[in-house]
This record gives structure tokens, sequence and C-alpha cells, in this order.
């Protein structure tokens, strides 16, 4: 659940249907890293690529280390070279950026915009959360659509993923931990590695999440889940478009985080052993085998998103604590 100082955020079925993943942790590879910045970006501020289609168009966000507030988000076309500024949706709450998170190859983008209209809790107000409602946006017809999937009595919905099928996923929260969603159409489907319960911790509501992060055109959605209940701090899955079954992804690391996906199967994230989650690196998953990537002298590396050619977008941390976006040569691996 976004707050408004967050970065970076990205938040049906029991355990019983749960397997767990042929993997095993392959040697580090020699790879090659492009830089990402756009020159429309304040000087110092961090950047980090979110997705990338099989045009080579890549979404990024940039972001303040000072104020965390975001200052803009772009799509790099990877044809002609050029950034290009996004815009945000005048619905939004003014003053507010309507935050991107994923795009197919048709130029649709999906995300969250904080709402002028919803109604939140008085201690999600008073902890400085902000209600979110989700939107796709067509960059052919430069319109913005919002929807709230129904979930009764949440208050922050954020579509985080969109395929060429225009099959989305999601989440939305209603104070008791992210529960996933798979929106088809007008077909709203929910989808939980631990069904929600009650609120386990005192004072701030929490509880079991899912957060479904990319879906390819096969209807595959990976992502990731935590269960405070469990001391579970957070895995990775794959939901299974066709056969329907979820299968715990073992990519060597306790921590892990499964961000993006494509048609030939192959998975991209974060993993570590770190129990705050300020160290790390990214990870190929390819074929059951399990390839770390990691930015030069970077402690955290972050793989993001991945397209059908094998081209990888990104971040790491810089010494500073700034944050840098990526990416990495296709058939590199």
């Amino acid at each position: 659940m976004k707050t408004e100082s967050s970065r970076p955020s990205r938040s049906l079925l029991s355990l019983a249907t749960v397997a767990l993943a042929m993997a095993a942790v392959a040697a580090h590879a020699e790879v090659t890293f492009e830089p990402l910045v756009p020159p429309q970006m304040p000087a110092g501020d961090n950047c980090i690529a979110y997705a990338i289609n099989n045009l080579g168009q890549i979404l990024l966000e940039a972001w303040s280390p000072i104020t965390f507030a975001t200052d803009g988000f772009y799509i790099y076309d990877g044809l002609k070279h050029e950034y290009k500024v996004l815009p945000s949706d005048p619905d939004a709450i003014p003053g507010q950026f309507s935050i991107y998170n994923g795009l197919n190859d048709l130029g649709v983008m999906v995300g969250s915009e904080p709402s002028s209209t919803r109604a939140i809790p008085v201690w999600a107000s008073t902890l400085g959360y902000l209600p979110y409602t989700s939107f796709v946006y067509s960059d052919e017809t430069k319109t913005f659509t919002n929807f709230m999937p129904t979930t009764p009595g949440a208050f922050v919905s954020e579509a985080e993923a969109i395929n060429d099928e225009g099959v989305m996923v999601g989440i939305n929260n209603t104070g008791s931990g992210d529960q996933g969603w798979v929106l088809r159409g007008h077909s709203f489907t929910t989808l939980d590695i631990f069904p929600p319960g009650p609120n386990v911790e005192t004072g701030i509501p929490s509880g079991p999440t899912t957060d479904p992060t990319a879906i390819n055109n096969l209807g595959d959605i990976v992502g990731y889940y935590s269960n405070p209940a469990e001391s579970i701090e957070s895995g990775s899955f794959l939901y299974d478009g066709i056969t329907h079954k979820v299968t715990i992804l073992n990519t060597g690391a306790p921590i892990s985080q499964a961000l993006g996906n494509n048609d030939e199967g192959e998975i991209v994230g974060f993993s570590t052993s770190d129990p705050t989650q300020s160290t790390g690196n990214g990870f190929l998953m390819k074929e059951g085998h399990v390839t770390t990537i990691t930015y030069p002298g970077a402690s955290y590396t972050s793989a993001n998103a991945v397209n059908d050619f094998e081209q990888i977008v990104g971040f790491y941390y810089d010494s500073s604590g700034i944050a840098h976006a990526f990416l990495i040569s296709p058939k590199i691996f």
C-alpha cells in the first residue's frame, strides 16, 4: 500500500496447491548495463525503470531523494532513442502525479493515482496514506480511464501490469494487506496466496499480502507475497494462466520479489538474505536456473522487467543512495 513518501513501491489459492520450483542458482554473469537518464529529469534525482515492451519502449520514474516526491514519468523509445514526458490525469488530487506501473505493446499503460473522490479511513489518513484508484492510459488517444475493481472496503487500488489482450493485474487494499486481482474485461477475480485474515499488528493494520506484478500474453502472472502471522517477509510466485496452478519460486535467497516475466517463460526480480531488504541483487530465472544480476560495485540491484528479446530493465543504488535506471542488452546470459 502506497504512502505519500514511499519509494520504491511495487505491492484464491490455498497453499495446498503450491508446488516448489525447480530452480538452481547459476554463477554470476558479466553483463553490459546501459544507463537510462531522461534529459527532462531534474539533476540529482533518483530514476527507476519499471517496464519494457517488445518495441523497446521503457517506462521510467524520476523522484526526489530529498522529498521522496515524484518529479515525473517518462517513456524511452529504444528505436528513436528519445524520451517523452508522460502526463498526469487531471482528475488526480491536485499536485499529485499519476503513478505509471506497466505498459503493453499497444501503447496502453496502467497505474494508480491519488483519488479526490474516494473516501479513506481516519487511521489511514492519520498515518499519511492517500486513497488511490487504478487507471488505464492510452498513448494513442491521450486519455485516462479510472476504475476500482470491487473489493468491499478497499480505499487503495493499484493496476500493476497489462498484457496485449488487455488483461490487467493489480492490488486492492482495505488496510489488512494487499489483495491481488485479475481483471479480464468486466470479469474481476481475486488472487490470494494467503487468504485475507485479521490484522496482526497493533496500531497499524496489516495482514497477508499478495502482489501480482506482471502478466504475459499467455496469462501467466508473477508477483510476491508475505504473511506476518507466519513471519514470511517476502516470497515469489508464478501463477499459470492455463492450469491455474501456483508455484512458489526458489530464487536461492530467503527473501525475493518476482517483478517481471515474458512470453518465453523468463522471470526477473529482486532477492536478498538481508531482513531489512536494504541490500540485494536482481535475478533472471530461465529454464529452471537463476542468474544473479548485480551492477558493479552496487549493494542493491533490482531487475524489474524483461521483454521477449531478453532485454532487462531495472535500477541500482549507488554509494550515495541515489537510484539509477539501466537497460541490459539482449541475449547476454
